[in-house]
């Protein structure tokens, strides 16, 4: 197919994290990284005074200290009037209580926002807060339409119940399962990286790095998951209550609890657990996956990312871990509804402005000195340019110091036009789009379940999942009848209604492409 401070850092690194070889391991052919050019071919709708332009109010989470606002605010506008007639009112998140009161038709509400975050799609969309995008879209979305043209499936993501509610980020749609670990505890062990294909093969390599270094631990047991599957399609369902597996192959959907992909995974957590691998009290450890990285709990862990090379490119030029890092990924990389959707744009159902708030959203997109001045600021005052090309903070300071620029993320609608950072490759986004071409893809690609008709089951079985699935994964029960327990709790709280339902539902969508 064609395709804050430190909690900040490991959040994104999270969302990033896979192992690496090493920085050489990158292709650094340059990309332009030459800001925006302004067009001249983008005429405003209107020619109505800026103070009668309508007024989008765009929340975004908030960059660096945010303190660059108004200004940022004022060069944007300076641009949404000469090209779009309409004006921007940035609204920093600050968290997603106040998000959510955001998005319930007060004075306050927002137009433009991310669920990214904050809630998935299909809650937004049961909730009544997602706006139906399809009557704007030929004419207010139309640069949206045209870069998805040849990407439609992963379009079609943010569809639900046949119409469009949200709009992906135009990023790397996989993110495939890893290991990473400190390169010298691998070292220690002479592993080979280019040798691991698996979870199984991950588990040889962490006895062998144990029994080298008994001092490491190498998996982070904590009360947040250090296990997201990658190597199946969720359906877009983070509990996992129906999920297909081999999904470039299959339409069948199965109980992910009761597959022979979890049983292996519970299979590698025994030996983990026999060999004094995961590090010690997981319950009552609240440390967030990178945490127990960055601060020496352990030395290596599992994680997901778009790229293993990238990710330690990343790491290893900014020493996060106090060394390099190294690697592998675990099982095949896909594009599913799930993967796509970790990104998505969506504008309020409760909107006053919805012809202006697509053209923003399309702008977003589209519009490459748009999208660069509302990610990054201004120049030389929120960011520098270097002798590559690439981004850098200016006068010394480090991110959280930024007015504005802060971490870059790949939860912006479309950054690809823009420069990178001085740390990442210059072909970062070449990159990215190339892992799309690469990945295998779902068959139920596009699909997004509509979970109303079966909310309580999906409640119930969360609490089931909730209940068991960490105690699991960090050893702490004994495994085999514990599983059973989890297995019949999850039948009585209606699993097998949910998984009907999900094969139904995905039956029908398939029958209609």
């Amino acid at each position: 197919m064609k395709r804050i401070a430190t909690f900040l850092l490991a959040a994104v690194m999270l969302l990033s994290l896979a192992a690496c070889g090493g920085k050489d391991d990158i292709p650094n052919e340059p990309a332009d990284q030459t800001p925006p050019a302004a067009a001249d071919n983008k005429q405003p709708d209107t020619a109505v005074p800026v103070d009668e332009m309508p007024v989008v109010r765009l929340c975004i989470n908030k960059p660096g200290t945010g303190e660059g606002e108004l200004v940022v605010e004022e060069a944007v506008n300076k641009l949404l009037a000469e090209r779009y007639g309409i004006q921007v009112d940035i609204v920093l998140k600050q968290d997603n209580t106040q998000l959510n009161l955001m998005l319930t038709g007060g004075e306050d509400t927002v137009d433009i926002f991310t669920s990214f975050w904050f809630m998935s799609q299909s809650t937004l969309y049961n909730n009544g807060q997602l706006l139906n995008l399809d009557p704007y879209m030929e004419k207010e979305g139309k640069g949206i339409l045209e870069l998805y043209k040849d990407y439609p499936e992963v379009l079609n993501c943010g569809k639900i119940g046949g119409s469009l509610y949200g709009i992906p980020a135009y990023t790397a749609w996989s993110t495939p399962n890893i290991y990473t670990v400190k390169e010298d505890i691998s070292n220690a062990a002479n592993i080979d990286w280019s040798k691991v294909k698996t979870l199984a093969d991950a588990t040889e390599a962490m006895v062998a790095m144990k029994q080298a270094t008994p001092s490491t631990y190498l998996v982070p047991g904590a009360t947040q998951t250090y296990w997201v599957p990658k190597d199946l399609d969720d359906l877009g369902d983070t509990k996992y209550l129906g999920v297909i597996i081999d999904p470039d192959t299959s339409t069948t959907v199965e109980n992910y609890y009761e597959s022979a992909q979890f049983v292996d995974f519970l299979e590698q957590v025994k030996v983990w657990k026999a060999n004094n691998i995961i590090s010690p009290d997981p319950m009552s450890n609240d440390q967030a996956t990178l945490y127990n990285l960055m601060y020496g709990i352990v030395d290596g862990t599992p994680g997901y990312s778009w790229s293993i090379d990238e990710f330690c490119y990343e790491a290893n030029e900014q020493q996060n871990f106090n060394g390099n890092m190294v690697g592998a990924q675990i099982g095949e990389r896909y594009i599913t509804t799930g993967t796509v959707q970790t990104y998505m744009w969506h504008i309020s159902s409760f909107t006053k402005v919805p012809e202006a708030a697509v053209t923003l959203l399309n702008a977003l997109y589209t519009d490459d000195d748009v999208a660069f001045l509302v990610a990054f600021g201004l120049e030389n005052e929120h960011y520098v340019l270097d002798e590559n090309g690439q981004l850098r903070y200016p006068n010394d300071i480090g991110a959280f110091d930024d007015a504005w620029c802060g971490i870059p993320m790949d939860y912006w609608p479309n950054i690809t036009g823009c420069p990178t950072f001085y740390y990442q490759p210059v072909n970062k986004y070449e990159m990215m789009m190339a892992t799309n071409d690469e990945a295998k893809i779902s068959r139920a690609l596009g699909f997004v379940f509509d979970s109303s008709s079966v909310a309580d089951e999906m409640a119930a079985c969360s609490s089931v999942v909730d209940q068991y699935y960490l105690p699991l994964i960090n050893g702490e029960v004994d495994i085999d009848s514990t599983l059973a327990a989890f297995q019949q709790a999850l039948k009585g709280a209606g699993i097998d209604t949910i998984v009907a339902e999900k094969q139904a539902q995905l039956d029908a969508w398939l029958a209609a492409q």
